[in-house]
């Protein structure tokens, strides 16, 4: 009897046991499964959205020797997303100071860019590629920031170290209070303004700073280290930069064709020196000797009024004006054009009463700007140097 109850207990254990094994093979199957699709989707994922990154290739002289060439070529690289069908938006710092800037897109073709303009708030740039972007390239854009939820996955395509794309996967935090969005990622060298994206293949942001604190570089003992802490500029401010980029552009480009200065009378006014051929003051029938006494209704008391006024317009747009021409007072009517590639003031408006001189100031701050990556190098060399020692 005792033997049956024996045979009985075991069977009941054999039972229950092999339940458990089938349970957890089970188990493990699942996982495997759910493991290998979660495996195939974010793979597709990558293969979906990196074609709307790019890598970037800034190129900078430094150094000169006796000729003209220069002793040292330094190059920065980092990535870059496509906003528009020939517009990139990349980090300030990539292509601060640059000679020139190589594009290289998923198709591995390149393209030569130039920067438009820079954001200094955000740290952001805007270029120009010399080719028209296809639109399987474009990105879809999640525009609605609410959309981002605490918790939530996201794919970050980078630049690391010249290989493009560097991958790499986050979680969202949370939106923080100034609206930038904070993540939880570990990002390899080189990753700034790598392009973020949801699972669902929207562009979210762009990354703007990685924050790493380590114990011996903070002045007290603490365990709040925000260690693989990564903030994001959401898109919507992107995309609001770059068109006021773009803004700002077109109305630096706006192209008048005169020389003035300010006429020495009590009426005051911009008095024309000179009228380039062929330029729109040309064209509307402006004479050398004229004097421009208001513009858009607003009175025209110095050259710089000209300058100020004529400034805040775009390419195309028509301004109205008074002129002076003898003893005759009538109005003609300009319409404003792009600047030509050849004419070296932006806003195509030359006078020695106002204009100080930009070109010069522009080629120092370059100056220094290759003065200081030329240190910096240098710096890193002395680095190595006494560690090698």
């Amino acid at each position: 009897m005792r033997f049956m109850q024996n045979i009985f207990s075991l069977a009941i254990y054999a039972s229950i046991f092999f339940r458990i094994w089938c349970s957890t093979q089970l188990f493990a199957i699942e996982s495997t499964s759910a493991l290998n699709a979660f495996r195939q989707e974010f793979i597709q994922l990558v293969k979906d959205v990196e074609k709307s990154a790019v890598s970037i290739e800034a190129h900078m002289g430094v150094g000169q020797h006796q000729g003209s060439e220069p002793a040292i070529e330094m190059i920065n690289s980092g990535a870059g997303i496509i906003l528009g069908s020939n517009h990139i938006i990349a980090k300030q710092k990539i292509v601060n100071g640059s000679d020139h800037i190589t594009i290289r897109f998923h198709d591995q073709t390149e393209a030569n860019g130039t920067v438009v303009g820079s954001d200094d708030d955000l740290g952001l740039s805007v270029l120009r590629v010399e080719k028209s972007i296809s639109d399987d390239f474009q990105p879809q854009i999640l525009a609605d920031p609410r959309g981002i939820a605490p918790g939530e996955p996201v794919l970050i395509l980078s630049n690391s170290l010249g290989i493009m794309p560097a991958v790499s996967f986050g979680i969202v935090n949370c939106t923080r209070s100034d609206g930038m969005i904070q993540l939880s990622a570990d990002l390899p060298a080189g990753a700034s303004s790598g392009a973020v994206f949801n699972f669902s293949g929207q562009l979210i942001g762009l990354v703007a700073v990685e924050i790493n604190f380590f114990p011996d570089e903070l002045p007290y003992s603490s365990d709040l280290l925000a260690n693989e802490t990564v903030l994001v500029n959401p898109i919507r401010d992107i995309i609001a930069v770059k068109n006021g980029i773009l803004k700002l552009a077109n109305k630096k480009s706006v192209y008048f064709g005169v020389s003035v200065d300010t006429w020495p009378s009590q009426m005051g006014g911009a008095h024309i020196k000179q009228v380039i051929e062929g330029s729109p003051a040309a064209q509307s029938g402006m004479k050398t000797g004229d004097i421009v006494l208001s513009t858009d209704s607003r009175k025209v008391a110095t050259a710089a009024d000209l300058f100020q006024i004529i400034s805040s317009h775009s390419a195309g747009d028509i301004v109205s004006m008074q002129i002076l021409r003898g003893d005759q007072i009538f109005p003609i009517n300009v319409t404003l054009a792009s600047t030509p590639r050849n004419t070296l003031s932006e806003s195509s408006i030359s006078s020695e009463s106002f204009s100080p001189n930009e070109q010069q100031i522009k080629i120092t701050n370059d100056y220094l700007h290759k003065r200081l990556k030329k240190l910096e190098m240098d710096m890193k060399i002395l680095k190595e140097m006494i560690e090698n020692n």
